[in-house]
């Protein structure tokens, strides 16, 4: 378990006047500039996730950090986690009593749960994506209509 903010500079725990600057006004799509209006919260850092967007200081304990579009903070909890899933970064996977069956190697190793259903055919978009087959059974009535 990692200490509170110890992934962090240290320089940056406290507002800095660059920091409170550049957060007056949020990038977005690299052309347009977003007010953000004045308030008493201190910002810790600036983050670079589709533009630039403020952290605001706070005693979460930080655990680790994910790699999903820029570094975003992952809080300290109880949850339980199993393995680590390799999309746009490694995210956490709880443990569970899902039986995998096999992984889809699109963006990453995708779980694929067991079950009864019958495979038609597979459909080769990110991956061999499986189709099931159509078993439809047809109900003894038709409970209404809608007009």
């Amino acid at each position: 378990m990692s200490t509170k903010h110890e992934h962090l500079n240290q320089n940056a725990m406290t507002a800095s006047g660059n920091n409170q600057q550049a957060v007056k006004t949020l990038q977005i799509d690299g052309n347009r500039n977003r007010p953000i209006e004045e308030s008493e919260l201190e910002i810790q850092s600036v983050l670079p996730i589709d533009g630039t967007r403020p952290v605001v200081a706070d005693e979460i304990e930080v655990r680790g950090m994910i790699g999903v579009d820029g570094n975003r903070p992952i809080a300290a909890s109880a949850l339980e986690t199993d393995k680590a899933l390799g999309i746009d970064g490694y995210r956490p996977i709880d443990p569970s009593n899902l039986k995998v069956k096999d992984e889809i190697d699109a963006a990453g190793k995708r779980p694929i749960a067991a079950n009864q259903a019958e495979i038609r055919k597979t459909l080769p978009v990110d991956g061999n994506r499986p189709i099931a087959a159509e078993a439809l059974k047809r109900p003894d009535m038709i409970q209404d209509f809608i007009d």
